[in-house]
């Protein structure tokens, strides 16, 4: 049975915790929880390349992740009354985890220049970065120029 039979979205089906696929659904956003947690404290000891925050796919990975995991976050913020000892879940509850995935697709929106680094693999050891250029509306894929170390870019083929 799903929440729809029950009147109830899945914020409030999670909050009331009456069946067992929301117990499942908690399980996973802890699982998912502690991955993310393990990915920021890799962010601050520096054990992550400095550009990762850049690249479009983690961007975009954990703006999902933070749509998909944070409401289930406040709701169970909440069905503990954890707000009566902490304050309000935003200001004094959020976690990092959240905050970062939400500062890097603030950083990516904010931008100078609309572009975008695709991590496309490695050779030699060396990462190959591409920078992206969106194309105009309805092309599948913009210019590609590869960035020289001394930050001049040329086109790509």
């Amino acid at each position: 049975m799903g929440s729809c039979e029950h009147n109830a979205g899945y914020y409030d089906a999670f909050k009331l915790q009456k069946h067992r696929k929301d117990f499942d659904a908690n399980v996973t956003r802890l699982v998912l929880a502690g991955i993310w947690d393990e990915i920021t404290d890799m962010l601050k000891k520096y054990d992550l390349p400095d550009e990762i925050e850049a690249i479009s796919d983690w961007v975009e990975l954990g703006t999902e992740y933070r749509h998909l995991a944070e409401p289930l976050e406040i709701a169970n913020f909440y069905r503990h009354a954890k707000g009566e000892d902490t304050g309000v879940y935003m200001e004094r509850g959020r976690p990092k985890r959240y905050k970062y995935t939400q500062r890097w697709l603030e950083h990516e929106k904010n931008c100078q220049y609309p572009r975008r680094i695709l991590l496309l693999g490695r050779v030699g050891g060396v990462a190959q970065s591409f920078w992206q250029r969106p194309g105009p509306p309805g092309s599948e894929q913009g210019e590609k120029e590869s960035v020289e170390p001394s930050g001049t870019s040329r086109k790509m083929d």
